[in-house]
């Protein structure tokens, strides 16, 4: 399990999702639920990442289970998105680069799950290989 290069890349997904509830997504919007709800779903997703990594026995269920977290992280980042272009101040100049910061836990969460199913589909042929040997 430790040896495997798709563990490395879902713990450093999950840690990159976690590391979103220190870097707040700021946006004064009082009356929305939006700005209470990305963090939630981003720590649901480090989650998933913490399970499937536990998923290694069955690699056909691991890589269903990294491609749904490959989609909660498209999730988050398009509610981030949201919360920069939709509700913020018309008046105020574009900041692109608190954009860029906060929604970079989100886009380095699905390369990281992309190398990992990556990974997870390597393991599946070079498996299905080595039945064919036997």
């Amino acid at each position: 399990m430790i040896q495997r290069k798709q563990t490395f890349f879902l713990a450093i997904a999950a840690v990159a999702l976690l590391s979103s509830f220190v870097v707040p997504v700021d946006v004064a919007v009082a009356e929305s639920w939006l700005p209470a709800i990305v963090p939630g779903i981003s720590a649901l997703v480090a989650l998933g990442a913490v399970f499937a990594i536990f998923q290694y026995a069955d690699r056909p269920r691991q890589r269903s289970v990294v491609m749904l977290l490959q989609y909660g992280a498209l999730i988050v980042l398009a509610a981030i998105v949201v919360l920069r272009f939709v509700f913020r101040d018309a008046a105020a100049p574009l900041d692109v680069a608190s954009w860029a910061l906060s929604a970079a836990p989100a886009v380095l969460a699905y390369v990281f799950f992309l190398l990992a199913r990556k990974g997870i589909e390597q393991d599946i042929a070079l498996v299905r290989s080595m039945d064919r040997l036997r």
